[in-house]
């Protein structure tokens, strides 16, 4: 009897049309991503087998696991516990829990460069294709009033996505100088791309985050100290980027300086040694720092297993739960804020230390695997750097935002560990 399995060669198309739907839809729309994992799920169902020789001495599919029954077990007992928020808590540990689908996406790219670099290139275009199409003319007037937005995205994502993707071209801009094309093609592609990036570095000064602004120049610092050889060849380059730069923020001035002017005062105070009790609670500085204050009593509370992972710590404790005064005042002042503002404190307080040290985990396997791509050639070096330059935007911008369970952010995360876990799945020989 004939099997009714397709073909190795079609089971590949499958699982390849899902991932291209999924690269496309990621930052255009949520239902084109639904599809693409549908299909690479379907595909991977004909090829078992094969999935299941490279996911089993996989450590990192193993702690995946650890992860998804920690989330179970965490909100089963949460819900228990609080059953006013039992739907919060299994709500958000599904939330929590999609990350781990960059598994899926990883083992289709198999560290091939051809299909990353297809990947790469569709996320962008969908990106491009949504900033066309939904952006309003209000958010035009914004801009030109030296106002806050976000355009198609909300302003929290925006200002994430605006800074990885401006990252990764301009470190890919030497492969798109030099790929072949008639003259005419290419001259068009060269100034669609550059145009992009005008774009995006606009938006980027735009939605004004400081925080975002500070991992820009992390990532700036960085690749100055660690890429000495390839700075001077692309010199030009880097130094025209820089003019662009430069040039959008004068531009854009006197947005740039109210955000730096806003947050001196509180600054000062620090400076000064000034102690929490002293800090206003007003300011998005200020507010930040007595909502990260506020969220770490809560975390020493629950230091090992946090509150659950529903649970929206400026919501759930109303101040006749405190005897302390500044307990009291900051719960009163913080309870219109939904989040804490930092993702870090946000993973303490809800999935408390276990949860974190099983998060860094996964993180630590993904970085260990670029590693090993480096430094046994098992990827192009330009991937890796914008890989490695997402991944510093998206931790970093993270300190002063709560992303890490949030859907639009996520897309850009499983695409990212995806890409830097890809070379785990190559069908060669590889070491480690």
């Amino acid at each position: 009897m004939e099997s009714i399995a397709p073909s190795p060669t079609r089971i590949r198309q499958i699982g390849l049309a899902g991932l291209y739907i999924f690269a496309f839809s990621a930052f255009y729309d949520k239902a084109g991503g639904v599809l693409g994992l549908l299909l690479m799920l379907i595909a991977m169902g004909f090829s078992a087998r094969e999935v299941w020789n490279d996911y089993k001495f996989d450590p990192l599919v193993w702690t995946v696991a650890v992860f998804v029954l920690y989330l179970v077990l965490h909100a089963y007992t949460s819900a228990i516990e609080f059953p006013k928020t039992s739907e919060a808590q299994w709500t958000e540990a599904r939330n929590w829990g999609r990350l781990i689908v960059f598994l899926i996406l990883a083992w289709w790219m198999r560290g091939e460069p051809r299909v990353i670099l297809w990947c790469l290139a569709l996320a962008l275009l969908g990106l491009l294709t949504k900033l066309l199409l939904d952006t309003q003319a209000s958010d035009i007037t914004r801009m030109l009033k030296s106002q806050r937005t976000g355009f198609a995205y909300t302003l929290g994502f925006s200002t994430i996505i605006s800074a990885a993707s401006v990252a990764a071209m301009v470190i890919f801009t030497p492969r798109v100088l030099k790929y072949s094309a008639p003259t005419a093609a290419k001259v068009l592609m060269i100034l669609i791309w550059f145009a992009a990036i005008i774009v995006l570095i606009q938006i980027q000064i735009t939605t004004a985050f400081r925080g975002t602004w500070l991992a820009i120049a992390v990532v700036t610092a960085l690749a100055v100290f660690f890429l000495p050889r390839s700075l001077p060849k692309n010199l030009l380059l880097y130094g025209s980027v820089g003019i662009i730069l430069i040039l959008l923020v004068v531009q854009n001035s006197a947005l740039v300086e109210n955000r730096v002017h806003t947050a001196g005062k509180t600054i000062s105070l620090l400076m000064e040694g000034a102690s929490i009790n002293e800090i206003p609670l007003r300011g998005s500085v200020g507010t930040r720092l007595h909502l990260w204050n506020y969220g770490l009593k809560r975390w020493l509370e629950r230091p090992l297993f946090g509150w659950g992972p529903g649970t929206e710590i400026t919501k759930h404790f109303s101040p006749k739960n405190f005897t302390d005064k500044l307990d009291k005042r900051q719960s009163k002042k913080l309870a219109r804020h939904p989040h804490l503002h930092n993702a870090y404190i946000t993973v303490l307080a809800q999935l408390g230390l276990v949860g974190a040290v099983i998060l860094a985990l996964i993180l630590l396997f993904v970085v260990r695997q670029l590693l090993i791509a480096y430094r046994h050639n098992l990827l192009p070096k330009d991937i890796i750097a914008a890989t490695v330059a997402v991944l510093l935007i998206s931790l970093f911008s993270n300190i002063t935002q709560s992303r890490f369970a949030v859907l639009d952010f996520q897309f850009l995360a499983v695409l990212t560990l995806a890409v830097g876990y890809s070379s785990r799945y190559q069908k060669k020989e590889k070491p480690g």
